[in-house]
């Protein structure tokens, strides 16, 4: 059985985004994160166990300027989850590109956030993620949401919840601390 071919829904998501945010200002930080993702959903399942995956992103970051606690960020990030168990390749990827809203608590981008978005993700499974014995890639939307803390003007800490299905049989939830340095 051949492998099915991603769909276009990570970039024509970046497209759909990239008009309205380019009408606004050039983003005002760029960053990088760092995330531990925890498993839920069916990913236990699929990876071995419920062991943390690692991730990161490259991150955008827009602060609109009539509006004193609301950003945007895009983002384009990986996460891994490795095999912990089992047999044959239980191995899981997700490729991610979206766009999330970040409303500060407090006004001039500090301190508490709420922060909520979307994503387009593809996922690479293993042959033996899923126990059908061939890989498997797809791509859906991943809706994220979460809480974080700005501790100063160059680092972030956040704790989020995605989730998302991979197939009709399949979902992949994940609880992700998140470490972010902005230049």
């Amino acid at each position: 059985m051949p492998m099915p071919r991603p769909k276009l829904l990570p970039a024509l998501l970046l497209l759909a985004m990239a008009g309205p945010l380019a009408a606004q200002t050039p983003p005002d930080v760029l960053g990088v994160q760092g995330r531990l993702s925890i498993p839920g959903g069916n990913l236990p399942d699929a990876t071995g166990g419920r062991f943390p995956g690692l991730g990161g992103s490259l991150m955008a970051e827009i602060h609109f300027s009539e509006l004193e606690s609301l950003c945007g960020r895009l983002l384009m990030g990986l996460d891994d989850w490795p095999q912990h168990g089992g047999s044959g390749n239980r191995s899981v990827e997700a490729y991610a590109l979206g766009a999330e809203a970040v409303y500060f608590l407090q006004a001039d981008f500090k301190g508490a956030y709420l922060v909520g978005g979307l994503e387009g993700t593809t996922w690479a499974l293993g042959s033996n993620a899923q126990g059908t014995g061939v890989p498997y890639r797809v791509s859906h939307p991943v809706v994220t949401g979460g809480f974080g803390y700005r501790l100063n003007p160059r680092m972030d800490v956040e704790l989020q919840i995605t989730a998302g299905p991979v197939s009709p049989a399949f979902t992949a939830n994940t609880t992700r601390l998140a470490f972010t340095y902005w230049f």
